[in-house]
């Protein structure tokens, strides 16, 4: 009988596998297919180069070590990378997962994993931008206080919007984040986060980084998506560019082969962010 239940075990992991490498299969391809339908060009899987275009909040939480004691490594994947448009914008997209592995204390108890996947928006802006956070509050949960860590100031906004997301902008730059924060931007980056995938945006340089906790990438989730940032970018581009271009004279606009890749203007942390798996 015990033979019997460990066979039945073993086969049905085996399934399981499968299963997940026939699904995934068929995500490629219906993403394969979506690409070919917009113009969309594959950009393979390589890190190094979609390392650059995550924000900086994720990349943390996919360091190895990066606070989290208990943890002896993390791995990373990047999986369908496509370039496109969004409006008149470049972007690239692709999804994201970090793996964490936890260590038992107990020899008699066994290891431990949690993976984390997004689906991660990277958009080439025409003219720099002030740094902002938008962090949904499940973040929170994750990586404490990110920007107060990170050398910013919390900015409270009006309305509900204090609800959904924590606001982090660059010290006594509130004249900047505001120019963009306005009632109809906030309404539309609260309509992103209103999908079930949780939105966090990182605006800064001349990108805006949009990701997305907990969601796959597939053709349902990206086509419609794809159409409503690029009303949330028109309205970006439509505010006062005086103050904007003042932050950072000079600078070039992003080249039009390829979306700008943001290095955001975020100090050394002062302390380590607190996590909670």
């Amino acid at each position: 009988m015990g033979i019997v239940i460990v066979v039945i075990v073993v086969l049905a992991f085996v399934g399981l596998i499968v299963y997940g490498i026939i699904s995934k299969r068929k995500r490629e391809q219906a993403m394969a297919a979506l690409a070919a339908k917009n113009g969309w060009t594959a950009l393979g899987n390589d890190e190094v180069t979609l390392s650059g275009y995550l924000p900086e909040f994720v990349r943390m939480l996919g360091q190895q070590g990066y606070g989290f004691g208990s943890f002896n490594r993390n791995t990373v994947s990047y999986d369908m990378a496509y370039q496109a448009t969004a409006g008149s914008h470049k972007a690239v997209f692709f999804q994201y997962q970090y793996t964490e592995y936890r260590r038992s204390a107990d020899p008699n108890t066994p290891d431990t994993s949690t993976t984390y996947t997004f689906t991660v928006l990277n958009l080439a802006m025409p003219v720099a931008e002030p740094t902002i956070l938008l962090l949904h509050h499940s973040f929170l949960s994750k990586l404490a206080n990110f920007g107060l860590h990170h050398g910013l100031q919390k900015l409270s906004l009006e309305g509900d919007f204090n609800d959904t997301y924590d606001t982090y902008i660059q010290p006594n730059d509130q004249v900047n984040a505001l120019s963009l924060l306005t009632p109809d931007v906030m309404e539309d980056v609260e309509a992103l986060a209103g999908t079930k995938a949780q939105a966090s945006l990182q605006i800064g340089g001349q990108s805006v980084i949009i990701s997305f906790e907990n969601q796959m990438l597939t053709p349902e989730f990206i086509e419609p998506l794809m159409a409503q940032v690029a009303t949330l970018l028109a309205k970006l581009d439509a505010k006062p560019r005086a103050i904007l271009e003042a932050k950072a004279p000079g600078q070039p606009a992003a080249p039009a082969s390829s979306p700008a890749v943001v290095t955001p203007t975020i100090v050394a942390p002062t302390g380590t962010p607190t996590h909670t798996p």
